[in-house]
């Protein structure tokens, strides 16, 4: 036998071994509920989070912990606002003094300046501008953030503030005055005053844990009971925007967990042209990342993470699964598990009866898996439901104990749609005799990795995002990106690529465009 072919046999079998742990972890993370409809419906379990010596299974419950993960290390960080609407300077004092309030307890100290307000927003941007860079002049930026407030704030407005603070290394925290005013309302509407309404108090702390997180503080990480969804892996995000008529941008986020559960992330980014592609494809199936993209951007990736022993790849995606992207997957990823995931966030509604409660939910964590999909040489299909009824426990200092309480993390008088999830895994892995079992296991490990990855989005607290953190940032960056290149300029398309030049490599690149 060639020495080529046994080292192939080699990592065939090794692989196959990563597949059936990897298959395990999932089933060892969840219960069937019942058979309906061509699906199997399971629960997938919450993961834990940890907070110091402590567990917690939903971000909300922190504040009751009384505590963040690096709350023994004292953090200092000075915030300069520009208030760009009449009704910014009422928020703004409410934002000092929640900073206030609880700033001995995380031992988290924000120093306020002087807001300036300027009332017409482009000039206020400007404003901004020209701060960051004298900031940045003068090697101060790990000590700023910088706070706008304003309304009517579009994507590519909010976009232009995101750059500069991510190429000035000055986080930026921006406050939609529309939405705040959302808020206030649904408190008028349930009788509430502001001071003692639930919902706003939520959105208040919501913006807390953000401000700690942009300073350069852990809220919270993975606990040591599911650090093994994380352990090994890289969890990556990639969403594409359109640059012109027939350019492509690819914005990458990519994660892995520090001694087994501090997550630190990067950022990447590709340009492609819409000749690589083959139209007929494009016209029929849609978008998708072709060959030499995906190559290039896990080359890279591995490159980056050369050090950390690194065996299982984990990608979530807004385009779709294309022949074309798995081969750049194998050509960069030989020896590597990798799970290929599209994630659609329009999954169709389905409520499943649910026999321990006795009700239709939708729970948060419910997963339906085709059970044709399982057992097929294609991909594996899903739906996950990331948003739905939680039980969250909260400290009753009447009671003195914690009490258990249902929350919704989605709008009230509607109905949560399912992210749909097409999985696909490495094609030359030789398949396993109980492949449709195997691959169950991989679905229910995608899933509930995609529900930890919700959770630790310090952006978002309260209710999460639908859609895994990676892949939120991704978009972001691809937006981001292609506002500067769409200008066309030459000065904009440099003020692109420094940015990414300057970005790529830092383990914190995300706090700047959070």
């Amino acid at each position: 036998m060639s020495k080529g072919l046994e080292d192939g046999m080699r990592s065939n079998r090794s692989l196959l071994d990563v597949v059936k742990e990897v298959s395990m972890l999932g089933y060892k993370g969840s219960e069937e509920i019942q058979r309906i409809q061509g699906f199997t419906a399971y629960h997938v379990k919450e993961p834990y989070l940890s907070i110091g010596g402590e567990k917690i299974l939903y971000p909300l419950e922190f504040k009751d912990v009384r505590r963040f993960y690096t709350s023994s290390i004292p953090l200092q960080i000075r915030v300069k606002p520009f208030i760009a609407d009449k009704r910014g300077g009422s928020f703004f004092n409410d934002i000092k003094n929640i900073a206030n309030k609880y700033q001995e307890r995380y031992d988290f100290k924000i120093s306020f300046e002087n807001a300036v307000y300027e009332l017409d927003i482009d000039k206020c941007i400007g404003s901004i501008v020209d701060y960051m860079r004298n900031v940045s002049q003068g090697n101060k930026s790990n000590e700023y953030i910088v706070m706008l407030l304003a309304r009517k704030l579009g994507d590519e407005l909010y976009n232009q503030v995101k750059a500069y603070g991510a190429y000035y290394r000055i986080p930026t925290h921006i406050i939609n005055l529309d939405k705040v005013g959302g808020v206030i309302k649904e408190c008028e509407e349930n009788n509430r005053r502001k001071e003692n309404c639930p919902g706003y108090i939520a959105y208040m702390l919501n913006n807390y844990v953000q401000l700690y997180a942009k300073s350069g503080g852990i809220p919270w990480v993975v606990s040591d009971n599911d650090a093994s969804l994380l352990q090994n892996t890289v969890v990556v995000g990639l969403a594409t925007s359109k640059l012109g008529n027939t350019n492509y941008i690819v914005g990458v986020s990519y994660a892995v967990a520090y001694v087994g559960k501090e997550v630190r992330s990067y950022i990447y980014s590709e340009i492609f042209e819409e000749s690589e592609l083959n139209i007929k494809s494009l016209e029929t199936t849609g978008l998708y990342i072709p060959a030499r993209v995906a190559k290039s951007i896990f080359t890279n990736i591995r490159e980056a993470l050369r050090a950390w022993n690194i065996n299982k790849y984990v990608i979530y995606q807004t385009t779709i699964i294309h022949p074309d992207e798995i081969r750049g997957l194998v050509d960069a990823l030989n020896g590597n598990l990798w799970i290929l995931v599209h994630v659609k966030e329009s999954g169709f509604i389905k409520r499943v009866y649910d026999l321990d409660t006795e009700d239709w939910g939708p729970y948060r964590g419910l997963c339906l898996i085709d059970d044709d999909s399982v057992g097929s040489n294609r991909s594996i299909k899903a739906l996950l439901l990331s948003t739905g009824i939680i039980k969250v426990k909260r400290y009753d200092y009447v009671l003195k104990k914690f009490v258990e309480e249902v929350e919704k993390t989605y709008k009230q008088n509607t109905t949560p749609e399912p992210l749909e999830l097409e999985i696909f895994y490495n094609p030359q892995i030789k398949a396993p005799a109980d492949k449709s079992q195997v691959n169950t296991g991989i679905a229910l490990y995608t899933c509930r990795l995609a529900l930890l990855l919700g959770k630790l989005d310090w952006e978002a607290y309260t209710s999460w995002p639908k859609i895994p953190f990676v892949q939120k940032y991704a978009k972001r960056i691809a937006d981001i990106l292609s506002l500067l290149y769409r200008q066309g300029d030459e000065s904009s398309i440099k003020f692109a690529n420094d940015l990414m030049a300057s970005l790529r490599r830092d383990p914190r690149a995300l706090r700047y465009v959070m």
